[in-house]
């Protein structure tokens, strides 16, 4: 059961269209018999400007959304219509349409209080409350007590300010059952009465007589936490007499409640007793609760909420203030006034500049290149391994590209310069050539060469060749083998016209033949079945019959359509002279035969005669009755689709090799040689990844030291990448360079992997290690020499993983970009985020929607096994996409853009249209006058030509007025078997299944299925499914006979055989028996033709590697990495036929196939994944259709994924602690000149500044007190010396505003032990610092600004400056914004495991690793068991065994649980001040009350005026303990009771609906005393893998992965403390586990 439902309703305009009457209302409070809220999503607008809900909830409690309330007459209502009895159904009652808009639209205006609503709500509420209780009020005390209670509640309402009654309800407050009930039925009540004044009507319940539109009730009635107190206090004083009713309430009160009930007992029109009835009111008391404890604990929680302090510390310097400027000016009133010292105990600054992997430091200058003969001297190892590295992709580049094309660079583009002189150089040497060209004489012509002579002689022979096989041709099959093929018609074109006469000879003979046969055979029956001796002769008819019986088949006809559109083609569209006109018309006359006589198109027939002129009659295209005869429009688009036009205005360009680029490529070249960026949105195989290549050859030739940066989502692609640009070029840099360089040509960083980093010019990577380039100190120098960003599957930005790593690069990249994708939803927001970014750098779009090679969908259904004996069957039937709008179940009844029908689909649609509404409707849909004015259309449609007719199908069936004209084009388009029974068990006969594939030549195929483990057992079953069919029984018995003979052979010889010649008889002899015995073990593969040398060597290891000698394999993360580059290269060769694969194939991998199989249902599988797994069907030149085969899926499911458009892109929140560390710690590294000069000299005058320090002050006290003091004060007032900094530091302190920043004076900062040395540096700033400093500013000043996910900057803003305050109070920043080396490292490099980074540091601060065991083996386990609480966490196994893992991890200690709890509470604290002080900055929405939408402050004078004042001062006297006094909360806060955030839960409770405030940024850590699975520890422990997958439940495929992250962990976590203090204990047992654990994982995985 479910709590909380999200809802997607329709758009009010088409909401009419498609629903009935009230069915969103219906199926709301239906809905809510289950749930306890539900959203309804009425639109999301999309860069987070609004999104707009309606939360319905049915308790008194709301999350960002309002109290609703239903009773049982409703849900019978409901039940009633469901059941369709409409004739007892009141819709009118359940129609909210005007009540919702009153309760839930924030827009309205403020509404004035009446107190005859109140009144009239009051009778509403007693009639109702009475009629559920048997109309005897006398019978129920609990309702007449209630009822006064009721009263009081609505005069407190009108009485107190919202800020008066924000009490807090404690959790364990039990309400008693019948107070439930009559707050239900109140509520209820209330509702249709607001409903009926929100119309102006008059009021049916009482006397009230029509209500003015400004006179509406207040909506906020429904806080029934004033109500219970109200019964809390009564219950617990039991008021005696009026008196002391009143010292309880107030007199006033009292007195207006009175009122209130008189005129309810006059009007009412029963005796419902006096008000002031005490008995009642003494006689109702509390059972479950004790209200004294009650009381104590809302005045305990009362004092804590009243002694929060909501201030928060702006820490700052102009690196903040500069990138952050709204939101820290308005922050500037709440900061607090007193800062705790964090300088006193942490008095190190943090410097990031080493590896995460080692303490090795990180140059600056590392990606300044150096050309020295030294330095490629001294790393010869390293030039080892690269060429290793480098081999072991080389047959894996060879699959990716043809080795004969790489590009070999020996030389740079030529300078400009450079070219002039080329040209001038040319222009004289042609002209000297056109001089001799006229001085000699001309000459006579050259003998032929020996090379004219062989092609001479090879010409005779192939016509000689050719004329004896023309003699002994007689199949159509060898006519149309050599009639295909142009390689001679130039040449001997005699000689295809003697195939042309022969082949129509050859088939009018066979025809006649057969026909004479026929007639002979029919005549011969007749004559023997009649019993007259009269002549017997056939009528016209028959004769006419039998001859048509022998026209060619469909298949037939086609092979011989497409042979003569050919020849059109090549001689009418090409414009190719090859032959004079005379053979032209020879050849015409052929064809004119052929298409009248043996295709039958006369209109094709016509064409001909028309255009060479044979002078033949006319032949009739069609026949009366609109009945269009057969024509070849209709049979290209039927029957020859294969060879429509793919034109996509590809041309020639010198710019790139082997290939003419489409129009839309050409576009591409000329915004790289521009220079410009481009975001590209072009359907999978169409050739987008081929302007990364000529981006990567454009970058080699034009410099050494320009990058290209391709950045990719998995390591997979990574391989992949590396591969191809391995493959394609080689640069010959000591050519270049006339010297030995220690220049690459690519490189690769993964966080496992790094090759040629700092030397290489195209990097290959990923996004996580491009953001560490990014923030490293390197960043300055790689960004000089970045010359381009390639992001490959940019979609990837809408990951709920990475995709805000992915938009933080995308904001901080200033270099030119291509991002690439096939699959975005909202591509034109997207497109004006990017441009946005950088105003300055202009972004083209790129946006090609057409696939070259078309996808046609399947299903496979299956018929169940006749008896015991026989096996199930399996249809493979073609799906047409419109089959996919089906209403009755999905309620999909427009059509997705991303739906497209084929050349036969379309031809099917326009038949079944012409059959269901008549010709007439649909003539202008009519192929042959649709395609009327087409320039050749008999033999030369385009694609796009069919794309466009589609699009009018289409069209016509969204324009049908009917929904049940709409349901007979789908059931005509539907397949019988395309029903409800579609998912069945595939597993279980999958090789079947995949048999049925192979046989009708589907293979190769990828079949996706989103279980890694899954995968793997696929391959595994199909492999020996087919081991056990193709292995004969004999062949067993004969294995064994030869194994004795040969156990048997080497036992005779025993020593000896080893001293045996190779030509000894006995040694022969066991040779053979050797031989003879291998044999029998090779199976030819089912599925492929691979060998066993095709298969690495390291691969044949792995535990799927026997499958690959079948042709089958599984492709996951989880499989080892040779063997999956193994499998891509097989898989490309076409030497595997059969891939089990998850999504991840699908990310970017070349692995082109003719099918893709989805196999069963997964929640992985959605509308994107499917479009990108669907892609690699069809492969462009070998395939002309790619086929897309649903297996086991739902046809529902099925129907979403063809006709579901894309989700939008939303974005990320960028901004976390982590990076914020990271960029202050970067601007501190620069502004203070570490970068400019070597880290060990700048370390070692750090730390000799620090040891020094104290002395240096005494000595100025001693010796020059006065003179310090005047210097002191010069130092200040050069500060604020506008002109001397402008000079010095204005670069450096100004990015954008540098006006606005000159007029500013930089503020004087009293400076720390950690921070002298920033004031003493920033004046001296190297030309690289300042440079630095710059990007820095701009990227984060960028990065704050440009959100996709917050169309407001300053929500980013404040978050940016939550985090710089969060990292203040956990000491990693001092007062001045100088970072701390307080286990800093461990954050920063730990970033991509946030919180929980955080967390570890914390239990660092805290002590829990202060007091390590002293026995290494303990201390170790002692270690490994916490950090497993906090990574890589695993799910616990199911089912216990006996096992050397303990399975289970041991509870943490609660010191452990405190230290976490205590870190959580500070960060919860400080984050929900931020987030009050925003909603204080939304006073347009936050000042509102929640439900009547009243203005706070309005509402605020209303209720604390004079009169109101002295009516409540009782009531504030009696419960100022009761209500919190702070400020700082905003309306809904008091409504529900939510002060003070103690967890996440309570913390979304106060989002508001227009606040973007991502929990995700939090360093929030859920660990608790949940049980955890130990396989970490156990592995530690016992070293076994098969535990692990057996027994801890750790898939197989994961194991590798997360004992891998594990180790690496270790190794970051153990580098960061051993840079800090390398000879703290806690340095050396981190270090220790970290080595020993990095060992067994060595020790087991040799992978």
């Amino acid at each position: 059961m479910f709590s909380f439902m999200l809802v997607l309703f329709p758009t009010e305009e088409s909401f009419d269209k498609y629903y009935q009457v009230n069915i969103q209302e219906i199926f709301i409070l239906k809905t809510m018999q289950f749930l306890d809220y539900v959203v309804e999503f009425n639109s999301i607008s999309f860069e987070g400007s609004c999104i707009e809900t309606i939360i319905y909830g049915k308790g008194s409690m709301f999350q960002r959304g309002y109290s609703y309330f239903c009773s049982e007459d409703v849900f019978e209502q409901i039940d009633t219509f469901y059941n369709k009895e409409y004739e007892s159904f009141n819709s009118n009652k359940l129609n909210f349409k005007n009540q919702n808009q009153i309760l839930f639209n924030h827009q309205l205006q403020p509404q004035q209080h009446s107190k005859e609503n109140e009144i009239n709500l009051f009778i509403s509420t007693m009639s109702n409350n009475n009629n559920n209780n048997n109309n005897n009020n006398n019978n129920n005390p609990s309702s007449k007590f209630l009822n006064r209670i009721y009263c009081i509640y609505l005069v407190l309402l009108e009485s107190l300010s919202i800020r008066d009654r924000g009490f807090i309800l404690p959790t364990n407050y039990i309400i008693d059952k019948d107070v439930l009930d009559y707050l239900d039925n109140t509520s209820y009540k209330s509702l249709l009465y607001l409903e009926q004044i929100s119309s102006g009507g008059s009021n049916s319940i009482g006397n009230s007589d029509g209500i003015d539109d400004n006179e509406k009730i207040n909506l906020d009635s429904l806080d029934f936490k004033l109500f219970y107190q109200i019964l809390i206090q009564i219950q617990l004083k039991s008021p005696k007499n009026l008196q002391e009713l009143n010292d309880i309430f107030g007199e006033e009160i009292i007195i207006k409640s009175q009122l209130i009930w008189d005129n309810v007992k006059n009007d009412f029109g029963c005796d419902i007793g006096e008000f002031n009835d005490f008995e009642l009111f003494s006689n109702f008391q509390d059972k479950n609760n004790n209200l004294n404890n009650i009381i104590k604990e809302m005045k305990k929680k009362t004092k804590e909420i009243n002694s929060i302090d909501n201030r928060i510390y702006l820490v700052e310097n102009d690196f903040i203030r500069s990138v952050a400027p709204q939101a820290y000016e308005y922050l500037k009133p709440f900061q607090s006034e007193n800062y705790p010292d964090t300088e006193s105990t942490i008095n190190t600054r943090f410097i990031d500049n080493y590896h995460f992997h080692s303490t090795r430091t990180i140059e600056p200058d590392a990606f300044s290149i150096k050309l020295k003969e030294t330095t490629f001297k001294n790393k010869k190892h390293k030039q080892r391994a690269e060429d290793k590295s480098v081999g072991t992709f080389k047959k894996y580049a060879d699959s990716l590209n043809d080795p004969r094309n790489i590009l070999i660079i020996n030389k740079l583009n030529p300078t400009k310069e450079e070219l002039e002189k080329e040209r001038i150089k040319k222009e004289k040497e042609e002209s000297k050539k056109s001089y001799k060209k006229q001085s000699t004489p001309t000459s006579t012509p050259k003998p032929k060469n020996e090379r004219d002579k062989l092609l001479e002689n090879k010409l005779n022979n192939d016509k000689k060749r050719y004329e004896s096989e023309l003699v002994d041709c007689k199949s159509t099959k060898a006519f149309l083998k050599f009639l295909n093929n142009f390689d001679l018609l130039t040449s001997l074109p005699e000689l295809y016209l003697q195939y042309f006469d022969h082949l129509i000879s050859f088939l009018v003979k066979q025809r006649e033949e057969l026909v004479q046969e026929k007639k002979r055979k029919t005549l011969l029956e007749r004559k023997q079945q009649s019993k007259t001796k009269t002549l017997i002769e056939l009528s016209e008819d028959e004769e006419e019959e039998i001859e048509s019986s022998f026209e060619l088949s469909v298949k037939e006809k086609s092979q011989f359509y497409q042979m003569i559109q050919k020849y059109l083609r090549l001689f009418i569209t090409e414009r190719s002279k090859v032959l004079t006109p005379k053979l032209e018309a020879d050849f015409a006359k052929r064809f004119y035969f052929i298409s009248k006589s043996l295709i039958g198109l006369p209109d094709l027939s016509n064409f001909i005669n028309d255009h060479w002129k044979l002078k033949q009659a006319k032949l009739d295209e069609s026949d009366v009755g609109n009945q269009q005869l057969k024509n070849s429009i209709e049979f290209q688009l039927r029957h020859s689709p294969d060879t429509l036009i793919r034109n996509t205005g590809s041309v020639e360009d010198s710019r790139v090799r082997h290939f003419k680029p489409d129009a839309w490529q050409v576009e591409l070249l000329d915004i790289v040689d521009k220079r410009e960026s481009a975001l590209i949105c072009a359907s999978t195989s169409s050739g987008k990844t081929f302007i990364s290549f000529y981006c990567f050859e454009q970058i080699l030739k034009e410099s050494n030291d320009g990058i290209v940066v391709f950045v990719c989502p998995t390591k997979a692609l990574v391989n992949q990448m590396y591969a191809e640009v391995l493959g394609r070029y080689e640069k010959n840099y000591q050519a270049i360079n006339h010297r030995p360089s220690n220049h690459k040509m690519v490189g690769v960083f993964t966080r496992d992997f790094r090759l040629n980093i700092e030397t290489c010019q195209i990097l290959i990577t990923v996004p996580q290690c491009l953001e560490i380039l990014f923030l490293s100190i390197m960043n300055t120098h790689f960004i000089q020499r970045c010359r381009y960003i390639i992001f490959d599957e940019v979609h990837q930005i809408a990951s709920s993983v990475d995709g805000a790593i992915w938009e933080r690069l995308l904001v901080f990249n200033p270099a030119p970009f291509l991002a690439l994708s096939a699959t975005l939803g909202n591509l034109t927001d997207f497109h004006n985020f990017l441009k946005k970014i950088d105003p300055d750098r202009k972004v083209s779009l790129i946006h090609y929607q057409s696939r070259f090679n078309d996808l046609k969908n399947f299903f496979l259904s299956q018929s169940p096994a006749k008896d015991k004996n026989s096996y199930p069957t399996y249809s493979l039937e073609p799906l047409h996409p419109m089959a996919t709008l089906d209403q009755k179940r999905t309620g999909l009844s427009d059509i997705s853009p991303d739906l497209k029908l084929i050349a036969g689909e379309a031809i099917q649609m326009y038949q079944v249209l012409k059959e269901k509404f008549g010709y007439e409707k649909v003539k202008h849909l009519d192929p042959v006058k649709y395609f009327a004015n087409i320039p050749n259309k008999q033999f030369n449609l385009e694609k796009q030509h069919v794309e466009n007719y589609q699009k009018e199908l289409k069209q016509f069936y969204t324009d049908l007025p009917s929904m049940a004209e709409k349901r007979l084009v789908v059931k005509a388009l539907t397949s019988p078997n395309y029903n409800d029974k579609l998912k069945f068990d595939w597993v279980s006969d999958i090789t079947n299944i995949i048999l049925e594939l192979q046989k009708k030549d589907l293979l190769p195929a990828l079949f996706f299925s989103f279980n890694r483990t899954q995968c793997s057992r696929l391959a595994q079953k199909v492999y020996h499914d087919i081991i056990h069919r193709n292995t004969n029984p004999n062949i067993i018995e004969e294995k064994k006979q030869l194994d004795l003979a040969i156990e048997k052979y080497e036992k005779s010889l025993g020593r000896a055989l080893a001293d045996l010649e190779p030509n000894d008889p006995e040694k022969i002899e066991l040779e053979r028996l050797r031989a003879k015995r291998a044999s029998l073990d090779y199976l030819k593969p089912q599925f492929g033709n691979l060998l066993s040398s095709d298969i690495d060597e390291k691969v044949k290891k792995v535990p799927l590697a026997p499958a690959l000698s079948q042709g089958i394999a599984a492709h996951h993360s989880g499989c080892d990495k040779n063997y999956l580059r193994n499998v891509e290269y097989l898989f490309r060769s076409k030497k595997i036929q059969v891939v089990f694969a998850t999504s991840t194939l699908a990310v970017g991998v070349n692995a082109p196939a003719k099918s893709v199989v989805f196999l069963g249902d997964s929640p992985y599988l959605n509308v994107l994944t499917s479009k990108q797994c669907a892609g690699r069907a069809g492969r462009r030149g070998f395939d002309n259709y790619g086929n897309v085969i649903f297996v086991g899926l739902p046809k529902q499911k099925i129907n979403r994924l063809l006709n579901s458009r894309l989700s939008n892109i939303i974005g990320n929140s960028v901004v976390s602690p982590s990076l914020c560390l990271s960029l202050v710690s970067r601007y501190d590294y620069s502004t203070n000149g570490l970068g400019s000069k070597s880290i060990n000299s700048n370390l070692e005058k750090l730390k000799l500044n620090e040891e020094n320090k104290d002395q240096e002050k005494e000595k100025e006290k001693e010796e020059r007190e006065k003179e310090a003091e005047k210097e002191k004060e010069h130092v200040a007032d050069n500060w604020d010396d506008e002109d001397e900094d402008k000079n010095e530091i204005a670069v450096a302190d100004n990015w954008d505003d540098e006006d606005e920043d000159k007029k500013e004076p930089i503020e004087s900062t009293k400076t720390t032990p950690a921070t002298s040395v920033t004031t003493a540096k920033l004046k001296n700033l190297s030309s690289e610092d300042i440079l630095d400093v710059q990007i820095l500013k701009k990227s984060t000043k960028s990065l704050l600004n440009n959100s996709f996910f917050l169309g407001n900057p300053l929500q980013v803003q404040f978050q940016f400056l939550f985090s710089i305050d969060y990292l203040y109070r956990e000491t990693y920043l001092s007062r001045d914004c100088v970072p701390m080396d307080n286990f800093s490292g461990i954050v920063t490099h730990l970033s991509y495991l946030e919180p929980y980074n955080f967390s570890f540091v914390s239990l660092l601060k805290g002590g829990v690793f202060d007091n390590l065991p002293t026995n290494q083996k303990d201390c170790d386990n002692y270690i490994i068991h916490i950090l497993s609480y906090l990574f890589c966490v695993q799910k616990i196994p199911s089912v216990y065994v006996r096992s050397p893992s303990i399975l289970i991890l041991p509870p943490l200690p609660p010191t452990i649980l405190k230290v976490i709890k205590e870190h959580n509470a500070r960060l919860l604290k400080t984050f929900s001040t931020y987030l009050y002080i925003y909603n204080s900055y939304l006073k347009s929405t936050n000042d509102f009350l929640p439900f009547s939408s009243n203005d706070f402050e309005q509402s605020q004078k209303l209720t604390t005026t004079t009169t109101t004042t002295t009516i409540t001062n009782k009531w504030n006297e009696n419960f100022k303990d009761l209500k919190p006094s702070t400020g700082n909360f905003k309306t809904g806060d008091l409504l529900s009771g939510i002060f003070k955030v103690s967890n996440l839960k309570k913390l979304k409770n106060i989002l508001g609906s227009n606040t973007y405030f991502s929990t995700r940024i939090l360093p929030y850590c859920n660990v608790n005393s949940s049980p955890v699975n130990s396989y970490l520890l156990d592995f530690y422990k016992h070293s076994q893998k098969k535990p692990l997958i057996e027994d801890n439940k750790i898939k197989e495929s994961d194991l590798w992965t997360l004992l891998k992250d594990f180790s690496l962990i270790l190794k970051v976590i153990a580098t960061a403390l051993t840079r800090r203090n390398p000879d703290s204990p806690i340095s050396l047992a981190f270090s220790g586990v970290a080595k020993r654990y990095i060992q067994k994982f060595s020790d087991n995985f040799d992978y």
